[in-house]
């Protein structure tokens, strides 16, 4: 299932690019990342947030990353990236491949990787944690940048 999934989310990716040659000095590159059975097994073993089943392994996480150089071409990226991932969403949903899972580290500009961690199931724990050790929220409210519960 794993090569399956690198392919088709390679083919998106370079049905997607094409729309690229208007920027200058623009370059995206997607990478995959490889989540093997023993890493999801290991991440269910730890009980922590992320929750992956080991029902679920192996994985692939796929990482989008830009660079250009004008200013002007600034929403432009922003605009094929947010397509391009929810392209790749779309096409793995067909295909059956979908795991809904951002990770935190890699999570752009519009998406919410904590409702994915356990397919949902962890959000209201680790918000009930939130809420006992910061019952005035002023995490959630003043830390500048980051994700938020």
């Amino acid at each position: 299932m794993s090569s399956q999934a690198v392919k088709l989310a390679q083919r998106v990716f370079d049905t997607e690019a094409s729309k690229l040659r208007s920027v200058v000095n623009g370059s995206v590159t997607i990478t995959y990342q490889y989540m093997s059975q023993a890493c999801v097994d290991a991440a269910h073993a730890n009980s922590n947030a992320i929750d992956l089943k080991p029902a679920d392994g192996p994985l692939i996480a796929i990482l989008t990353a830009a660079a250009w150089s004008t200013a002007s071409d600034d929403a432009y990226m922003l605009d094929f990236l947010t397509l391009l991932v929810n392209s790749i969403d779309s096409a793995s949903k067909a295909a059956g491949l979908y795991y809904r899972y951002v990770f935190l580290n890699d999570g752009g500009k519009g998406q919410s990787p904590f409702p994915t961690y356990g397919q949902g199931r962890s959000l209201p724990v680790m918000q009930a944690i939130a809420k006992r050790y910061d019952p005035r929220g002023l995490f959630q409210r003043l830390a500048s940048g980051a994700f938020k519960l």
